[in-house]
């Protein structure tokens, strides 16, 4: 416990006695805080199978929510583990990793385009593509679990303030991730004329800053949700030579121009039959 916590005047014994020093401060915070508590502290062996404490978690499924709503990594890398233990012999991420692959083979996603180290996606051997999430998201479906968990565009969670007096607000759910120079988001989009909702995923690596990643972000979250309108025809043909001397934009480098080149790419596909 953290001196802080406890107070200056509680003290503790040496290793031989830690079990009742333990005890004692337990109880003295307790009774601090006006909870009785019956009998002095001490050592004692408890009874075969009697539970020190539980706590009953929330339904999975609020966890989860909670999970992908907020982005909350930790959450990500203890259901691993717990899917280990339930199904995968040992609470570890390998033995949950193992599960998770086993399900997804199971559903006849791609798993040869997975590769996963941790359960969060933090660790940047972490890979996928976007076929492997646009295809999980299709066997979830739309309506279901999965796509009630996410984040909704100008309404909640990690995209609650992203999308703001746009086509895509409240019409797009979908996770958010990013790393250093790698913005990713995936999920749905309900058509602007009241057709299916589109799965969409879209990674992006090499970014010169969190700025760009999002301004991409931006850019084909609102094409997307004015599906099946489409830019005018105007916008997707070549654009004007630059003048020689603009150098402000070319310190944007490769990856900002790659980033531009594979919007246009997008929306040129969205443009087309």
């Amino acid at each position: 416990m953290s001196p802080s916590l406890i107070g200056p005047d509680l003290k503790f014994g040496c290793v031989g006695v830690s079990a009742v020093a333990a005890a004692t401060t337990f109880t003295s915070l307790l009774q601090a805080r006006g909870i009785q508590v019956g009998g002095a502290p001490g050592r004692g062996v408890a009874p075969a199978g009697a539970p020190v404490a539980s706590v009953t978690s929330p339904p999975l499924q609020d966890e989860v929510t909670e999970i992908l709503r907020e982005s909350e990594n930790d959450g990500a890398e203890e259901v691993v583990k717990e899917l280990g233990v339930r199904f995968g012999g040992a609470g570890t991420t390998p033995a949950g990793l193992a599960v998770l692959r086993t399900v997804l083979d199971g559903a006849h996603l791609p798993t040869s385009q997975l590769t996963a180290v941790d359960g969060s996606g933090l660790d940047r051997g972490d890979r996928v593509s976007c076929q492997m999430l646009v295809d999980a998201l299709q066997v979830a479906g739309p309506a279901g679990p999965l796509s009630a968990a996410l984040p909704v565009a100008a309404r909640n969670g990690t995209l609650g303030k992203r999308f703001v007096n746009t086509p895509a607000a409240g019409r797009l759910r979908a996770k958010t991730g990013s790393l250093s120079g790698v913005d990713a988001l995936s999920g749905f989009v309900d058509q602007g004329a009241g057709g299916p909702p589109l799965a969409f995923s879209l990674l992006a690596n090499n970014l010169p800053s969190d700025a760009a990643g999002r301004a991409l972000e931006s850019r084909v979250g609102q094409a997307l949700a004015a599906w099946p309108e489409a830019p005018a025809a105007s916008s997707l043909g070549p654009l004007p030579a630059l003048p020689a001397p603009r150098q402000a934009a070319s310190r944007l480098g490769r990856p900002a121009r790659l980033a531009e080149e594979a919007f246009d790419v997008l929306a040129y596909r969205l443009a087309g039959p």
